[in-house]
């Protein structure tokens, strides 16, 4: 079997999820950053970080992402949840899932609120993704 190259996830997921957001037109979704890290000062945000994977089948190789979403507001914070779900399991051009190389995506838990220490209101979901690699 020839050796396959699967691209970084992570790389992918995070500019066509904030490309769909920042698109949207939705008042609790303006401003939005996508990152794979928390940033400072940021009012409205979501993070996304991989956590593993079942490994590969033939082409096809299976990952996990943890994703936060972060707002000042507890509506804002559902809403903008919602959204980000609704974006992540789209299908077809200009999705996450669009075949190049996401080629199905789900979400494996469901959004819930999160405790946070400071004023803003935190949401998670894990998000498990499958990519086709590249044979070399």
């Amino acid at each position: 079997m020839r050796a396959i190259l699967y691209p970084d996830l992570t790389a992918v997921h995070i500019p066509k999820l904030q490309a769909m957001l920042d698109a949207s037109g939705e008042p609790y979704a303006d401003g939005a950053k996508v990152s794979n890290r928390v940033l400072a000062g940021a009012q409205r945000m979501v993070t996304v970080q991989a956590i593993g994977g079942t490994g590969a089948s033939d082409t096809i190789d299976r990952e996990y992402h943890v994703v936060n979403v972060y707002a000042n507001d507890e509506a804002d914070a559902a809403d903008l949840t919602a959204l980000t779900r609704a974006f992540i399991t789209a299908r077809g051009d200009g999705t996450v899932c669009d075949g190049n190389p996401v080629v199905f995506t789900a979400i494996n838990v469901h959004p819930s609120p999160v405790e946070t220490v400071d004023e803003t209101y935190r949401w998670r979901m894990i998000v498990e993704l499958r990519r086709r690699g590249i044979q070399l």
